[in-house]
């Protein structure tokens, strides 16, 4: 069998969520059958990919388009604006070519911001018993990010982020509830997201494939240390991520310091220093995007998770774990990771509960190592890549074979 992956980036050079989980998808099917790739890139190549599990590779160059252009059209177009965000006709024609001149089993698109492809798709293939399978992966469901975001920037008296995610939701209802219908199956990572995306359409063929990842790049990591510092890594272009650090360095660290006065907290992740040393005096270190977080997971005592809003899973959680550390998150961080709190994870929602879990775990290192244990345990036994892997060979299996018939 051999399947095209469609994504955003290439998922082998970058880190990110988005990229883990599409790793593990890659790698699994490419153990046993023929994988190629098709994404976009800030310059054209066509040929071998490096990593070795794709087996032909092609990127195509691009020019992303401003936030005000993306606006325009979003109002113009009455269209959500992650489904401009990535488009691209000479995306839509290399995907086309590709179908032309290769005969595949299957097609995946990565996320709903390649969902525009689907035209292409059908346009291409048609409806015959000979053509692809189709499979979305729905890295969550995108409706219910912009009314979480819509939510807590209205209480935070941020008025036009509200406004803007709530007819952003408004238009994703529409367009996210058509586009999975249009897919063979869709899967997505957790329970939740699969209830509400199925409000959205009760005719789509709904599947869950957790996300995971490589666990065995953790290790060699020692314990927590004695130092009270925290960790938040997420790219920090993505609003939930960054309200996520305005309300840890404006609610939560403050009460930290009043009773871990030399607590320290290391942003990781692109985008702009969402910080400056006046909040904390110097207490939060920002370091940019880090391909290898070995190091700055090392040296924590804990990894956060406070979203306010977001959804699907989150993999700086699973990686926290994996590196034997205790994750303080919230219940939106925690979202879709079934994992015993308190014992594998700690989660606390509002200001005052999370400082106090956070608090305790940076005040105790019995405790904080004893918890990183469980967690490093549980996400090998669950989480790891090679397990959600064989998950989607089978989902992508059974696809294939109910299109055929």
């Amino acid at each position: 069998m051999s399947v095209l992956f469609v994504s955003f980036s290439d998922p082998f050079a970058e880190a990110g969520g988005e990229n883990l989980r599409l790793r593990a998808f890659i790698e699994s099917v490419s153990n046993e059958r023929e994988s190629d790739l098709l994404c976009r890139s800030f310059e054209s190549r066509v040929g071998r990919h490096a990593n070795g599990a794709v087996a032909r590779f092609e990127s195509v160059g691009f020019q992303p388009s401003g936030r005000m252009t993306r606006l325009w059209r979003s109002f113009a177009l009455r269209l959500p604006d992650l489904a401009l965000r990535a488009w691209s006709r000479r995306m839509a024609l290399a995907f086309h070519r590709r179908l032309v001149m290769d005969r595949y089993e299957a097609v995946h698109l990565s996320g709903l911001q390649t969902a525009y492809l689907m035209d292409a798709f059908w346009s291409t293939v048609g409806p015959g018993r000979g053509r692809p399978a189709l499979i979305l992966d729905e890295l969550n469901a995108e409706y219910m990010v912009h009314e979480r975001l819509s939510i807590a920037d209205g209480g935070g008296g941020r008025r036009f982020d509200a406004l803007w995610s709530a007819l952003q939701k408004k238009l994703l209802v529409s367009y996210e509830g058509r586009v999975i219908g249009n897919a063979d199956t869709v899967i997505c990572p957790s329970e939740d997201d699969r209830i509400s995306l199925a409000r959205l359409n009760a005719s789509a063929n709904l599947e869950i494939v957790p996300s995971g990842i490589d666990t065995s790049g953790y290790d060699a990591l020692p314990p927590p240390p004695e130092t009270p510092v925290a960790v938040f890594v997420g790219d920090l272009t993505y609003r939930p991520n960054r309200q996520a650090v305005d309300w840890l360095a404006d609610r939560v660290a403050p009460r930290v310091w009043r009773s871990v006065p030399t607590a320290r907290f290391i942003i990781v992740g692109r985008g702009r220093s969402p910080v400056s040393n006046s909040r904390g005096k110097g207490s939060f270190a920002y370091t940019g995007y880090l391909y290898d977080l070995g190091a700055t997971l090392a040296a924590s005592k804990v990894v956060v998770a406070p979203l306010l809003a977001g959804g699907g899973m989150k993999l700086k959680v699973l990686e926290g774990m994996a590196a034997g550390r205790p994750v303080v998150a919230t219940s939106v961080g925690a979202a879709g990771i079934e994992a015993a709190p308190g014992k594998e994870i700690v989660i606390a929602d509002g200001e005052s509960a999370y400082a106090d879990a956070l608090i305790s775990i940076l005040s105790d290192t019995s405790r904080a190592r004893e918890i990183g244990r469980a967690a490093r345990e549980h996400v090998r036994a669950r989480y790891d890549s090679s397990k959600v892997g064989s998950a989607y060979v089978e989902v992508l299996r059974r696809t294939v074979e109910r299109v055929r018939s």
